[in-house]
């Protein structure tokens, strides 16, 4: 072989592992190509999945029934979603020795927002038993939501009530809750109380005080002042114990269990904090003018008192009508004797309740002190059936227009009755010291309370100075406006 082809021979024996190298480089790199795009491809479709199950899950928590965590903790104010209309409330009452109730509670409401899966009520140291939801009409409907749950939160005291299907926009629905619950021993809500007469004698008896926010203590309710109803109640008792209510007895009847069931009329719209109801062993004076009755209701020791009251009550009442220009609509006035209540009185419409000492004088025992505190808490809680009851602000933040206009005009109503005993410069010369004495404090608070917004806000804002102070404003404004322009 000559050297040239020998030569060429070698050259191609070198080249060829050289090629063969950098074709195995070639499929590394085209594999770890492929092996990438294929480890892309797979995260893209991780990714897709996991979105596709994050959307999921998100519509179906959006799809079901309301989170009860959401309407957890110490708020004060209902979501606003549903609106009563009515009330019908069934109360069984145990007096001596269990002084306990069970009740069955059935609201007509009307839903005001759609895809809502719940409601919201107010409810405290109540046991919830049965809930059944319904159309108000009657009407039978599939598509009525079935119940499912209920959750109470304590800080809130929010009872929510979850369905299997969504509430329907502009709906009217009944809802009825059995529950039950003890007498209370502290003066709010339901509770009882012993009185002790002039005449030593002891009575146990069993009475309400729903304000400010105490009526769902008695019955799950939208217990807020805003959201007014009618109540129809029926209240089952021992017989020998009488029952009161706002209204006048429309039916007695007596049940299989020894019970008498006294079912009271309709009341007017009004507020929750406003119903009452009384079981005991009381007696009754009572006296009728302009077509109204006006009732004294007290233990037997003590109903000897109620001269006074019944003598000034019908002129206060009627002094009201015309300066307001508007009579009382109801056709009783129950004054009810009950101790312990949380204020000195407490105007229940058709049922105003009082301590027994703010009710009744005996001119044998009390002295001109105790005649003036008895007018003077008459006459304010006859004004409330204007200024409270008839005409409401909706939250509790503006509860000074009402007990500062209504302490001011209830001056007036004093002077009706009993013009000798009162005198302005008296009454406000005493308060305006007092209110100079409480703004001198470092502790001083405004009589007006802004953006109340907790639970426990509620009862702050029922203070001296909303009566004193705000009264003397009250009298600075119709001073400046003239009494007629004022009246107007």
């Amino acid at each position: 072989m000559a050297e040239g082809e020998e030569m060429k021979n070698l050259q191609e024996v070198e080249i060829k592992p050289e090629k063969k190298e950098k074709s195995e480089k070639l499929d590394y790199e085209t594999k770890g190509f492929i092996i990438g795009g294929i480890i892309i491809i797979i995260i893209l479709i991780l990714l897709v999945v996991i979105l596709s199950v994050v959307y999921a899950l998100t519509l179906r928590e959006l799809s079901k029934p309301y989170s009860m965590n959401v309407v957890s903790g110490p708020w004060a104010k209902l979501p606003g979603s549903s609106r009563p209309t009515s009330y019908h409330l069934d109360l069984t009452v145990n007096m001596d020795p269990h002084y306990d109730f069970t009740g069955n509670i059935c609201i007509n409401f009307t839903q005001l927002t759609g895809d809502c899966y719940y409601i919201v009520l107010n409810s405290d140291q109540l046991d919830i038993g049965t809930i059944q939801l319904e159309l108000s009409d009657g009407v039978s409907d599939d598509d009525v939501p079935a119940y499912l749950s209920h959750q109470l939160d304590e800080d809130s005291q929010f009872l929510t009530i979850l369905f299997d299907s969504a509430l329907k926009r502009n709906v009217m629905y009944t809802l009825c809750v059995e529950y039950s619950g003890q007498m209370s021993e502290t003066g709010a809500g339901f509770y009882r109380v012993d009185r002790q007469t002039y005449t030593g004698d002891v009575y146990t008896v069993a009475g309400t005080q729903f304000q400010a926010a105490y009526a769902r203590r008695a019955f799950p309710c939208f217990d807020e002042p805003e959201y007014k109803s009618t109540f129809t109640i029926t209240v089952n008792h021992d017989p020998a114990y009488i029952a009161l209510s706002n209204m006048p007895v429309v039916l007695t009847e007596q049940t299989e269990g020894g019970y008498q069931s006294d079912t009271f009329d309709i009341t007017p719209s009004m507020s929750t904090y406003l119903v009452s109801f009384f079981i005991g062993d009381y007696t009754n004076k009572s006296v009728i003018s302009n077509n109204i009755t006006y009732t004294v209701w007290a233990a037997e020791g003590d109903i000897e008192c109620s001269d006074y009251a019944l003598t000034i009550a019908p002129t206060i009442m009627e002094f009201y009508g015309e300066y307001f220009n508007y009579n009382y609509t109801l056709t009783d006035v129950q004054n009810l004797a009950i101790p312990k209540t949380l204020f000195s009185a407490m105007e229940n419409w058709g049922l105003v309740n009082y301590k027994p000492t703010s009710l009744l004088y005996c001119n044998t025992t009390d002295t001109w002190v105790s005649l003036r505190k008895t007018t003077i808490s008459i006459s304010h809680e006859y004004v409330h059936m204007w200024m409270g009851n008839l005409v409401t602000s909706d939250w509790w933040d503006e509860i000074w227009l009402h007990e500062s206009f209504t302490t001011f005009i209830s001056l007036k109503g004093c002077q009706s009755a009993a013009a000798d005993e009162f005198y302005w410069e008296d009454y406000f010369l005493l308060n305006a010291m007092w209110d100079l004495n409480q703004d001198a404090l470092a502790a001083v608070m405004p009589f007006r309370s802004n953006n109340i917004q907790y639970q426990d806000e509620l009862f702050t804002v029922f203070k001296g100075v909303i009566y004193s102070e705000g009264s003397l404003i009250v009298r600075m404004l119709e001073n400046f406006l003239g009494e007629d322009i004022f009246q107007q």
